[in-house]
Parts: C-alpha cells; structure tokens; sequence
C-alpha cells in the first residue's frame, strides 16, 4: 500500500515525513521557494555587480558598481507590456531592451578596446550590467519551476 499523501495514511502525523515530499508543494513549500527565488534574483542583480566591479581600476571600483546597478533600469522596458509583470513569462526576446539585437550590442561594449579607441571607460561597465542582467533574467526563468 505505501505512504499516501493523505495525513490519515501517514505513518508519522507530522507532514515532513511524507514519502514523496508533497509538503513542499503546499502553500508554505511555494512561498519559500518564492523567497529563495527573489533572494538569489535579487542577490545576482545587486551583490555580482560588486564582485564584477573589482575587476576594475581601484579609483574608478564604486563607479563601476554604481553604474553597473543602474543598468537595472533597463527594465523600465517591462512597462511597455500588458501585464507589466509576468512570472511565467521569459522577458528575453519579449521587452524590446530584452532583444537579442540589444544583447548583442551589450555583448560588444564589454569587449570593445576602449583605450585604443580613446572611448569612455564607463561604457564597459554599461555593458556587463546590462548583459549580466540579461543572465539574470533568463536563470530566472530556466532554473525555477513554474506551476
């Protein structure tokens, strides 16, 4: 016969011993898998850019940071789309700053030669924020299940 799920087919009253783990999936078990999502979405948009912005000059480190979280701007684009905000929706090749055209463009300012070209150096950090929130987005979407 084996363990149900039922409480009144349990071995143990207690629902953290049921046999296949369906206490994770009541409302308790989706609320803190909602919390560890934002947690770790939230933890790569504002902690990685930290540990990007070492990999540059040490006067210019907290412009680079600075610059690099302001990138999260670039999703004032979801405010184009009817809901704004969907979870189950990939915001990749959805949001026109989303594009594959644009992450192109974010992919070449991280690795343009700025020096040669006696460009900005900021422009590189525009680039890494943007492409790593690119990242972001899509683990957000690849890597959580989705009801």
């Amino acid at each position: 016969a084996g363990l149900s799920a039922k409480p009144d087919n349990l071995k143990y009253k207690n629902p953290l011993f049921v046999a296949d783990y369906s206490f994770f999936f009541t409302n308790f078990g989706k609320n803190i898998q909602l919390m560890f999502r934002l947690l770790v979405h939230f933890g790569l948009h504002l902690i990685v850019p930290a540990f990007f912005s070492l990999f540059f000059r040490k006067s210019r480190r907290w412009k680079a940071y600075l610059i690099m979280l302001a990138t999260m701007l670039v999703d004032l684009d979801h405010l184009l789309a009817d809901p704004v905000f969907h979870p189950h929706r990939l915001s990749i090749g959805f949001h026109p700053l989303h594009s594959y055209p644009a992450i192109f463009v974010y992919g070449i300012l991280c690795l343009l030669p700025y020096d040669k070209l006696k460009w900005p150096w900021w422009l590189r950090p525009i680039g890494i924020g943007l492409l790593f929130h690119m990242i972001t987005d899509l683990q957000d979407f690849f890597l959580w299940p989705h009801p």
